[in-house]
């Protein structure tokens, strides 16, 4: 696949998680997106990571997962991540509806990635000293590219931004 070609694929699926993501619980709780970064050989995933969010952020790391299972477990671990509230559903119907979420979201991976099945998936709980936001990072890092589906938590960062506001 030409650059772009997957540029396009990255983008339907950052347009899929964030679709999804809003209606995981009120408006605003919750969002992901989807991005590549590019990787030198032998550096940790966590570099690439931390520069693409400006310095003033301070972003670390509380977690990190090799899933040994690489692809196959991504499917089964972003299943949370894309349907989190759903009070109007079942247990049932909400293991279906995320199933099928994750299935079309490996879907749009699988194109990403091509041929290219070598490679390393990280889950990793990030942190960012300027927001209350839980982030959670999926990294499947190829030869020289990192495709990130991060997901956040924003219920804090809300919280917090209406008691900084309600204190003017």
């Amino acid at each position: 696949m030409d650059r772009l070609a997957r540029e396009k694929e990255i983008a339907r699926l950052d347009g899929l998680l964030n679709g999804v993501s809003a209606f995981s619980g009120k408006i605003r709780d919750y969002s992901a997106f989807s991005y590549l970064l590019e990787i030198e050989p032998n550096v940790s995933v966590e570099l690439p990571l931390r520069k693409f969010f400006t310095p003033r952020a301070n972003l670390t790391f509380s977690g990190s997962e090799h899933l040994k299972g690489g692809i196959r477990d991504l499917e089964h671990a972003i299943r949370h991540y894309l349907v989190r509230d759903a009070s109007y559903a079942d247990a049932d119907s909400l293991l279906s509806l995320q199933k099928y979420l994750s299935f079309r979201v490996m879907e749009l991976v699988s194109m990403i990635l091509g041929e290219d099945r070598d490679v390393e998936v990280l889950k990793m709980v990030g942190n960012f000293e300027t927001s209350a936001s839980e982030s959670v990072f999926f990294c499947i890092r190829m030869k020289s590219t990192v495709l990130v589906l991060q997901f956040n938590n924003d219920i804090n960062f809300k919280r917090q931004q209406l008691g900084l506001a309600g204190n003017k």
